[in-house]
């Protein structure tokens, strides 16, 4: 915005250096004083922007220009076509302050400016300050007026474009370096979370209480859900999403084969191409790992294999998730009054990403969940 309104000021300043010449050729002075005003105010713009007050700037600029047009415009009158140059400068005021921080300065000048544009026309109506120009003059003065306003025109959208492209690519180069960054956030949050599971395998490894061991591979279970997370976020290069099938399938493997291993389950995974942003794919791949590790736990009879049916799809913007064994199932009353920690954390996970679930136990037990990513 500050390099806009500098290079509007010296295209400004240019404009007014011109017309004093062109005034200067016709011998005509009574412009002069309009000019030398403009021209004495222009370098508090510059000084302004210097000194980070960039809104005075904006509005002193505007103030000056169309302060400068009602003058010009009531002393040439409508022929002189002098009126035209109230579209370069709008141009470049909606460009200059057309977004969400400077609105209300916008609405501001733009005011100041339909204000101008009235006292003008009201000028015309009754020739208010109008110059005696002689008519060969004035076709003169009418075809400089067109074609200061075109160049005018032409050199505004040149700064403007050129701006934004300035602007565009510093913007790319600021994302790419986010990106880097983020990229190595995600590398060394893996690397920890995985120091984090080596540390709580080799504590349950030395531990002689079954209990102990449980908790700790529960402990590892989750840590190692979120961990992958990042690990496939990384690999992927896609700062901020999940492709959440190939998350599924691999955590659900790796799960499966921490227990008994692929010979003692049967797995079906259904799975649809799901992108999911982190802040769902993360309490996802918790409740995932919570099911199946109860599913290992509480499902899972002698002399029979685990059979898990896991389904993934997307509908209307819609994120179906089904995951089913072929336990024994829980009554009705227990999975509603349940208040074990493995419950308790689904519950508390659904609720982070606002989901519907419900728990079926027939044939075994069947977990569902709906939510919206």
């Amino acid at each position: 915005m500050v390099r806009k309104i500098n290079a509007f000021s010296v295209l400004g300043t240019i404009n007014v250096i011109v017309a004093l010449i062109f005034f200067a050729s016709f011998d005509i002075k009574e412009f002069n004083s309009d000019c030398f005003i403009i021209l004495g105010l222009a370098p508090l713009v510059f000084l302004l922007n210097r000194w980070n007050r960039y809104i005075l700037a904006l509005y002193l600029f505007y103030i000056m220009a169309f302060g400068l047009l009602t003058s010009l415009n009531l002393k040439m009158g409508k022929d002189s076509f002098i009126i035209l140059f109230y579209f370069p400068v709008i141009i470049s005021l909606v460009q200059l302050a057309g977004r969400r921080e400077t609105i209300r300065h916008l609405i501001a000048l733009s005011v100041i400016c339909l204000m101008s544009v009235l006292i003008v026309v009201y000028g015309f109506l009754h020739g208010w300050q109008k110059v005696n120009i002689q008519p060969q003059t004035m076709e003169y003065f009418s075809v400089f007026n067109i074609l200061i306003t075109f160049t005018t025109s032409i050199a505004f959208i040149i700064v403007v474009v050129n701006e934004s492209l300035t602007q565009e690519k510093l913007i790319k180069q600021t994302l790419k370096e986010k990106e880097i960054l983020l990229a190595e956030v995600f590398h060394r949050v893996k690397n920890n979370m995985n120091i984090v599971t080596s540390l709580l395998n080799l504590k349950k490894n030395t531990s002689d209480s079954d209990e102990v061991k449980n908790a700790l591979e529960d402990c590892r279970n989750r840590v190692y859900s979120m961990a992958l997370v990042h690990q496939k976020v990384y690999d992927n290069n896609n700062i901020g999403q999940l492709n959440f099938k190939e998350y599924l399938i691999q955590l659900v493997n790796d799960i499966v084969n921490s227990f008994d291993g692929e010979q003692n389950t049967e797995l079906h995974i259904k799975a649809d191409e799901v992108i999911l942003n982190l802040s769902a794919a993360i309490p996802c791949g918790l409740i995932i790992n919570e099911l199946i590790t109860n599913s290992f736990k509480y499902a899972k009879l002698p002399n029979k294999k685990l059979v898990l049916d896991i389904e993934l799809s997307k509908k209307n913007d819609v994120i179906h998730l089904s995951i089913k064994d072929n336990g024994p199932g829980l009554a009705s009353d227990s999975m509603t009054k349940s208040n074990t920690l493995g419950f308790e954390l689904i519950k508390s996970l659904c609720d982070q990403i606002d989901a519907n679930f419900e728990f079926i136990s027939k044939n075994g037990l069947q977990f569902k969940m709906d939510f919206k990513n």
